[in-house]
């Protein structure tokens, strides 16, 4: 019993690479974005190899890297065609376009601009339509333009005028 156990547990053996390959495989379970399961596959392949006669461990450990590479180089991106999440990621200026800021000083039209504090940056900013917009108003952002946002109130803005 003992020497079967040792056998497992040999690396030259088969037995050894099926028993990783499965334990990473059902680890994969748990949500690793098949980073497991490629190595799961990787370890399975060498099982094979080592089945067949290679038993050196630099030439095991060779076959395991170059196939867990190519089933991750493979799986990973039509894993993320699937599931729909092979969309571009926005970033910076674009991850701006649609948020909300306050204004914290006042936009006073297309040649006045003010301020708009957006996630704790202060934002020079500019009107989409020449309008005043007073501190305090919620906005939109609309377009970057270097260091510029155009922006228009995420609520009609009443003027001075109309409330007294």
């Amino acid at each position: 019993m003992l020497d079967l156990f040792r056998q497992l547990l040999d690396y030259e053996f088969g037995y050894f690479w099926v028993l990783v390959g499965m334990v990473l495989i059902i680890l994969e379970s748990l949500g690793a974005a098949l980073a497991l399961a490629s190595l799961g596959v990787g370890a399975l392949v060498t099982a094979i190899v080592a089945f067949l006669g290679l038993l050196s461990l630099a030439g095991l450990l060779v076959v395991f890297v170059v196939a867990s590479l190519v089933v991750f180089g493979v799986s990973r991106p039509l894993a993320h065609r699937l599931s729909g999440e092979g969309g571009k990621v926005k970033t910076n200026a674009e991850g701006m376009v649609g948020r909300t800021g306050m204004v914290i000083r006042d936009i006073g039209g297309k040649n006045q601009p003010g301020y708009v504090k957006l996630a704790g940056d202060e934002w020079r900013s500019l009107p989409v339509v020449d309008m005043t917009i007073p501190t305090g108003t919620e906005v939109v952002i609309l377009k970057v333009e270097g260091a510029t946002l155009t922006v228009e109130p995420c609520q009609p803005v009443t003027s001075q005028e109309e409330n007294a």
